[in-house]
């Protein structure tokens, strides 16, 4: 069924002028049909009965298929009910609700993407390295390239040879960056550690990449792969950054105080960027949460189209609202 649910939208984004979705009560058989449950979700439409033959059903207006889903029909959530939430999510929300909705509501499959495959091998290489650190043992570079390879996925590049330069890009950069590491090796208390917290009825959960204690202080890292070749673009991308906030409440919401710093690392280039968390900003998270968590209670997902957003987001060819293509002025 998820395949199916797949191929369907991954047909959907192949329209290049118009979509027209059909369907018929006689297709020949001793059953009368309803409609797709994949058209449904894709139209919101309410859950249609068998349709009689002879019985015509209206096809969805031409303004109707332009506007694209209407208001939501689920059910709200109720206050007393659990909600689950990660940084992920809660993101998705902020950049746009619609995103959220097609993401995490109606579960819209999608198409690996080159840089999330990548991400995700780097990353498991990097947790290899350290995990084994943790354990008492050691990993050369070529343990370390290994772990890259076992987790990488020749899924979304856009050819073979595009796939062939970025793993030779990621593994030189984590023969670099095990070289780097190497002259003062970190001796983290915790790798992909788990947490989560309760705020009201929300619970939010995730894992940090890396802890480490020394001296009686904390430190909360998170690794990018993203390209920052700038030191001051380093810094405030971990000033606004709603990851290490989340990460600087659920230390304090675990732990019973904030860690003293968190970190981004980006490994492409070596540069960091870092904070000291405050209460202040603890709370001011808090109050993130709540509003997300509650907008999200009330099935409230409205399109909030950026140029910048749009452009990034990975519905865009089949959202109605996108604004990709359409520079802001």
């Amino acid at each position: 069924m998820l395949e199916e649910r797949r191929l369907f939208y991954v047909a959907m984004t192949r329209a290049m002028d118009e979509l027209v979705l059909n369907s018929a009560a006689d297709y020949g058989t001793s059953r009368a049909r309803k409609l797709s449950r994949f058209v449904v979700e894709a139209l919101d439409l309410p859950s249609p009965k068998p349709l009689s033959r002879g019985r015509r059903r209206s096809r969805p207006s031409r303004a109707r298929r332009r506007a694209g889903p209407e208001a939501p029909a689920e059910a709200e959530i109720p206050e007393d009910e659990p909600l689950r939430l990660s940084y992920r999510q809660i993101d998705d929300y902020e950049t746009c609700p619609l995103k959220y909705r097609y993401l995490h509501v109606l579960r819209v499959p999608l198409l690996a993407h080159h840089a999330v495959v990548y991400g995700h091998a780097v990353h498991e290489a990097v947790r290899s390295h350290f995990e084994r650190r943790l354990a008492g043992q050691e990993a050369d570079a070529d343990a370390l390239v290994a772990a890259f390879r076992a987790a990488w996925v020749s899924e979304g590049f856009l050819s073979r040879e595009h796939e062939d330069e970025r793993r030779r890009e990621g593994e030189a950069m984590l023969r670099r960056f095990h070289a780097e590491e190497a002259k003062q090796p970190w001796r983290p208390s915790a790798v992909e550690e788990e947490f989560a917290f309760l705020l009201e009825r929300n619970r939010v959960s995730g894992r940090y990449d890396l802890v480490l204690e020394q001296a009686g202080e904390a430190t909360i890292v998170d690794f990018k792969t993203g390209e920052v070749r700038e030191p001051k673009a380093a810094e405030r991308r971990a000033r606004e950054s709603l990851q290490l906030d989340i990460y600087a409440l659920a230390h304090l919401r675990t732990k019973g105080r904030l860690p003293d710093r968190v970190e981004l690392r980006f490994l492409e280039t070596g540069l960091v960027g870092s904070r000291r968390p405050t209460l202040q900003e603890a709370t001011a998270t808090e109050t993130r949460i709540r509003a997300v968590a509650s907008a999200i209670r009330k099935r409230e997902f409205p399109a909030r189209p950026t140029f910048f957003a749009c452009s990034q987001c990975p519905f865009r060819e089949i959202c109605p609202h996108t604004a990709w293509g359409e520079p802001e002025e």
